[in-house]
């Protein structure tokens, strides 16, 4: 990394570009310290905040129906094989790429379709 852009701007509003690395690592530190800095808020902000969400769409018999049925070994490797490879692994820490190896062995493809109907 050839130089960093310290993400807030000075007192007149001019942005501080830098290459010197022991003044890069304070300015990335004290970014991300900001970032992931915890910032309370009051129980009752998040329930108003909560109380203004709606929920216009609701759907049809039919449709809810649909959502319980169980997945299709078709559909599925289907959806694998045309997901991007290079997303990153769900839950349960497979990626796609790994996924679609695995619907390439025979006695594999029961198994994980099992596991995607249980969970």
């Amino acid at each position: 990394m050839a130089s960093l852009q310290y993400p807030l701007t000075d007192s007149n509003g001019n942005i501080t570009t830098i290459s010197d690395p022991t003044r890069m690592i304070q300015y990335a530190q004290e970014y991300y310290q900001m970032l992931y800095s915890i910032e309370l808020v009051e129980p009752t902000d998040i329930i108003n905040y909560l109380d203004r969400i709606t929920f216009d769409r609701t759907l049809d018999r039919t449709d809810a129906k649909s959502l319980e049925l169980d997945i299709d070994l078709d559909v599925l490797t289907d959806q694998t094989n045309r997901v991007s490879k290079s997303n990153s692994p769900g839950v349960d820490g497979l990626g796609y790429p790994f996924l679609a190896v695995l619907f390439r062995i025979p006695c594999l493809k029961q198994l994980v379709l099992d596991l995607y109907n249980d969970a």
